[in-house]
């Protein structure tokens, strides 16, 4: 038996400590100071943790739990290993919701502004009706 079956013997998945979702091992990275040879918390949170300080936004969010669905908030789509996004506000830095990896650079790509962000839907509603 090699030492890293002694750590963790046959687990398939683990509770990320942060997110609290079950997640396959791979998606923790390696983190020889615990016993199982895993970080306590998943790639998802590590990424979005990071993202949070690079941004300057509040370590609350931090603590924000993701829908309780794992769904985007915008298209209802719940993403597989990679977890949902955390969306803000590229003015204020305020923090406005968690999306999936599609709709979250849409919305930036669309300058957040709502009002052409319906455009889009009204143009593709008069295109598809063609």
């Amino acid at each position: 038996m090699t030492e890293q079956d002694q750590r963790s013997p046959q687990l398939a998945a683990k509770r990320c400590s942060k997110c609290k979702t079950i997640r396959p091992l791979d998606m923790f990275p390696p983190d020889r100071r615990r016993r199982s040879g895993l970080a306590s918390d998943c790639h998802v949170c590590r990424r979005v943790t990071t993202r949070i300080h690079r941004l300057g936004l509040d370590p609350a969010v931090a603590a924000t739990q993701y829908p309780d669905d794992g769904a985007c908030e915008i298209c209802g789509v719940e993403p597989p290993n990679h977890g949902l996004h955390l969306d803000h506000d590229h003015e204020t830095g305020a923090f406005r919701g968690w999306l999936c990896r599609s709709c979250n650079p849409a919305v930036g790509l669309a300058g957040d502004d709502p009002s052409r962000l319906r455009a889009m839907a009204d143009y593709l509603d008069r295109k598809n009706r063609q």
